[in-house]
């Protein structure tokens, strides 16, 4: 029987135009579905399925059937083929560029390999980028304060509780790379945003030397109506320890911080991840303080992708740097800030491992009448080892930004904020760029 229908579908693939080629491949698929209704895990039904949906451009009815052929047949050189057609008429080049590399790692000297590359010329240069910062814990001046300890030179803490909220609205040039760290999806996708976040920390412990509590960080982004998939909801619950110590001259401040991460696009889990950072603050003179830190990260992001082995973005990351900080109190140039960091990401998917080694810098400079001008920028080169296709994916990261703060009273400020990053590769795919300007309001306590 089996036998019979695969002579019957090559009839219907291949009958002339006068033959009604709808009512054929209507009953091809008939036919099919009831292979499949017998038997759900036969991979050739599956497959040739997804090509009679090829050729009636049926493309999202494609890629289901090309997925459930690979769920069956991890090896099925045509299905990824198809998945890469199927992809890449919705636009999700992603998805093609993947199923496109499974091609060339299975059969590299093969017809569907040449077709392959063919098709991935096609692809418009910088639609897809995916640099694995999402997911990867980064510092670059601007996120390590809510991790480290306070470089005070005294015993003497903040207030018990501490809470900030903010509220604001931006033009996003790349909402696909929005918010300001995580790294997601496409250019060309512009859009209006509403901002919120809230941070809390909560000193149930406060005692002259040591004091812990629980911590409270979250994101949200609201976009345009057509970038609705965009819409963030991102939550960090933790909780934190830390000490100041003497040592010789010196004040030591360690501290050990955990956050658990959860974050959705649109309503639907995007990942979680396990974050667990220390650091040792060493303040030399009530000027200066180095601070070594070491972030290690576990992520499990929900869609492993088409092929989990080159494509799943779950894994081990590991960040080890150094930060110096120059302060003045009494100085209108209040604070240089200058750090270097290490990071490997050991993902499961053999695209998104890399080695990566970043410099960065921050400025604070009190102006007149309560104005603060915050500046920040910094670049990161990223070695993506394992990635098998040329041009080589490596990536240099730049990234420049500031903030022109006013502070009213009662702990309230508004702030003009604007950022520009920018990923260059020598692969056209994942080489992109992002610009972010807007307001915001903020109340501290």
């Amino acid at each position: 029987m089996a036998r019979l229908l695969t002579v019957w579908c090559l009839v219907c693939l291949c009958a002339p135009a006068w033959a009604q080629p709808e009512l054929l491949s209507d009953e091809l698929e008939r036919s099919l579905k009831q292979r499949l209704d017998r038997n759900p895990q036969d991979a050739s039904a599956w497959r040739m399925l997804g090509q009679l949906r090829l050729q009636s451009e049926d493309w999202a009815g494609a890629r289901d059937a090309f997925r459930a052929t690979l769920q069956q047949d991890r090896h099925s050189v045509a299905a990824y083929y198809g998945l890469a057609q199927a992809a890449a008429r919705l636009g999700d080049y992603a998805e093609a560029h993947a199923a496109v590399q499974m091609v060339l790692e299975l059969a590299p000297d093969s017809e569907y390999a040449v077709m392959s590359l063919d098709l991935l010329a096609t692809l418009p240069a910088g639609s897809e980028v995916l640099p694995t910062n999402y997911q990867i814990r980064t510092f670059d001046g601007s996120d390590l304060d809510p991790l480290l300890a306070d470089p005070a030179d005294d015993f003497v803490w903040n207030d018990r509780i501490s809470i900030r909220l903010d509220l604001g609205s931006q033009y996003n040039s790349n909402v696909g790379l929005a918010p300001s760290s995580r790294e997601l999806a496409t250019d060309g996708l512009s859009s209006a945003q509403g901002l919120a976040s809230a941070t809390i920390k909560w000193y149930i412990l406060d005692h002259e030397r040591l004091r812990f509590g629980p911590i409270f960080d979250s994101d949200f982004t609201l976009n345009e109506g057509s970038f609705q998939r965009y819409n963030l909801q991102s939550y960090r619950p933790g909780g934190f320890v830390e000490g100041c110590l003497d040592w010789g001259e010196r004040r030591l401040k360690p501290r050990l911080s955990y956050l658990f991460t959860h974050d959705e696009f649109d309503g639907d889990t995007f990942g979680n991840r396990h974050t667990l950072v220390a650091s040792l603050g060493s303040v030399w003179t009530p000027a200066h303080t180095s601070t070594a830190y070491w972030s290690i990260d576990n992520n499990h992001i929900l869609n492993d992708g088409v092929s989990p082995e080159l494509t799943s973005q779950d894994g081990w990351s590991n960040t080890l740097g150094v930060v110096h900080d120059f302060t003045r109190p009494q100085s209108m140039f209040r604070l240089w800030r200058l750090g270097v960091d290490f990071q490997n990401a050991d993902t499961v998917g053999s695209t998104y491992r890399y080695v990566a080694g970043s410099v960065y810098g921050q400025h604070i400079l009190v102006l007149p009448k309560r104005v603060q001008l915050t500046l920040r920028g910094g670049f990161t080169y990223r070695d993506y080892y394992d990635f098998t296709l040329e041009p080589s994916r490596n990536t240099r990261i730049w990234r420049a930004g500031g903030e022109l703060r006013k502070y009213l009273n009662h702990g309230f400020s508004l702030a003009l904020v604007a950022q520009y990053d920018r990923f260059d590769s020598d692969n056209d795919l994942f080489t992109t760029e992002r610009f972010l300007t807007g307001g915001l309001a903020s109340w501290e306590y």
